[in-house]
């Protein structure tokens, strides 16, 4: 079995990639449906940090976490 750290580690990354993407793409948003977008593609790097942050603790308590 290989190391899942480091994809729990690039998934935070992601999460943070989009996050950032959002924000610049709301400043930059000319209308409802582009903000709805952006909103979704916020909404989801939340979802996807908040859940590796979740397996990152749970490796940690385990005794797994080896970056």
């Amino acid at each position: 079995m290989g190391n899942p750290a480091r994809h729990i580690v690039r998934s935070l990354q992601l999460a943070e990639t989009l996050a950032k993407l959002a924000d610049d793409g709301m400043a930059d948003s000319p209308d409802e449906g582009c903000l709805a977008l952006f909103g979704l593609v916020l909404d989801s790097s939340h979802r996807i940090r908040r859940q590796a942050e979740q397996e990152r603790e749970a490796h940690r308590m385990q005794g797994r976490w080896v970056e």
